[in-house]
């Protein structure tokens, strides 16, 4: 076994150049691996260790529409939600639809509030990559 202790190992089927990227802490929180790769390659890194908690970055199903309910509620007009959410789409002489952007799940509507970057999660399956 590559390390005696258990292992906390996230896996983001998205990031990087490689299909995978995946980080792996010891009990401590210090960075044990770091690494871009191929399926086959973090299977292999995570059968290595003696004792492990995975978790694997990607939503498990389609979004619920929560975040446009939430936009549409602070709005009057059905469809069109609020300046403040940061979706607004279109110019001053169409009007603004605030909802267009918002088909996410809550925690990616979260994330992003506080600047992180995350790919958005469809409400539809067929919308949604093969990886989700």
């Amino acid at each position: 076994m590559l390390f005696s202790h258990t292992s906390f190992i996230g896996i983001d089927p998205t990031a990087g150049r490689k299909p995978f990227t995946f980080a792996a802490l010891d009990a401590e929180c210090r960075l044990l691996a770091l690494d871009g790769c191929e399926l086959e390659e973090v299977l292999a890194f995570v059968g290595g260790q003696e004792a492990a908690t995975v978790a694997v970055n990607a939503p498990s199903a389609p979004n619920l529409g929560l975040v446009k309910k939430k936009l549409e509620a602070q709005s009057l007009t059905p469809g069109y939600g609020s300046p403040k959410a940061g979706y607004h789409f279109g110019s001053p002489k169409s009007g603004y639809h605030y909802t267009r952007g918002a088909d996410m799940r809550m925690a990616e509507h979260e994330l992003r509030q506080r600047g992180i970057l995350v790919s958005p999660t469809s409400a539809r399956a067929e919308s949604c990559p093969e990886w989700m």
